[in-house]
């Protein structure tokens, strides 16, 4: 929604004057149905978490432990770019 918009479109749906309605559009990241939720006194939705089947968990602590592991390793042998520059200069003449 357009600025001036959402400013006419708080101020018809509340009792706001320009300048609060501006002031609540910038509290609330620029939506106009946020401020208008929080002046009737709506409460958000709650975000609801996806339900996930036990293959997807098992694959989910696979993929976090195998990032932990390769983290740590490339802690603990950083890339030596002069090196892989090398190699690639070595194959390139192949």
């Amino acid at each position: 929604m357009e600025s001036t918009t959402a400013v006419e479109t708080v101020m018809k749906q509340t009792n706001y004057t320009e300048q609060e309605a501006q002031e609540q559009l910038l509290q609330h990241r620029g939506d106009a149905v946020e401020v208008i939720r929080c002046y009737l006194g709506i409460p958000a939705k709650p975000v609801v978490q996806a339900r996930k089947t036990v293959n997807q968990e098992k694959y989910r602590q696979i993929r976090s432990s195998l990032d932990q592991s390769m983290a740590t390793y490339r802690q603990a042998h950083p890339i030596d770019l002069q090196q892989v520059r090398d190699n690639f200069m070595q194959e390139s003449k192949r």
